[in-house]
């Protein structure tokens, strides 16, 4: 019988750290997890398109201080910073604490598994070459990507979809299409 571990449990204090930082005592402790569990879940309904790595808590007796990884950071932050402060607002309206918002620019996106798949369909588009992905259908979020695409209007995209096959394709432009099947 194989032992199993948590893959960021055995990576914690080696390689990784914490994703949430505070400390509470038994009377908060409930309220603030809620509370974190909320913020991650809106940043990332919010945010989805503009490719969250991860999200970091931090709490003060103060303020909470909310740091998101992000691959496009323009798109989190928007002209003048103007989306940036409204997700601020929203965060301090949601759990009634001042809030601290940091974007942080994921430098080396190719290791989000999903992201270099889309990359790799885009080049051998350009090289007139078929490309497919193929994902697993209980992971929830390929289509949460999916159905971003057809609220997001930076990327002009149609999706088509076939229930029966599970299969989608994304429509990028006029010679970059990528076909998705879920197995």
């Amino acid at each position: 019988m194989g032992q199993k571990v948590h893959p960021t449990g055995v990576r914690v204090g080696i390689i990784k750290d914490w994703n949430a930082k505070w400390y509470a005592d038994s009377k908060n402790f409930a309220d603030y997890l809620v509370e974190d569990h909320k913020i991650r879940e809106y940043v990332k309904k919010k945010l989805f398109i503009s490719g969250i790595s991860k999200i970091e808590i931090e709490r003060t007796a103060k303020f909470v201080k909310v740091n998101v990884f992000t691959a496009k950071p323009g798109l989190v932050i928007g002209k003048g910073g103007n989306l940036s402060e409204a997700l601020k607002a929203e965060l301090e309206k949601m759990i009634n604490k001042e809030v601290n918002l940091n974007i942080v620019e994921v430098k080396n996106i190719d290791i989000d598994a999903f992201g270099s798949a889309l990359g790799l369909c885009k080049l051998s588009k350009t090289l007139g070459k078929d490309c497919y992905i193929v994902s697993e259908p209980e992971g929830k979020s390929l289509d949460k990507f999916l159905e971003s695409f057809n609220t997001y209007n930076e990327y002009n995209t149609n999706r088509s979809s076939d229930s029966s096959s599970l299969h989608s394709t994304l429509k990028f432009s006029d010679y970059e299409t990528v076909s998705i099947y879920k197995t």
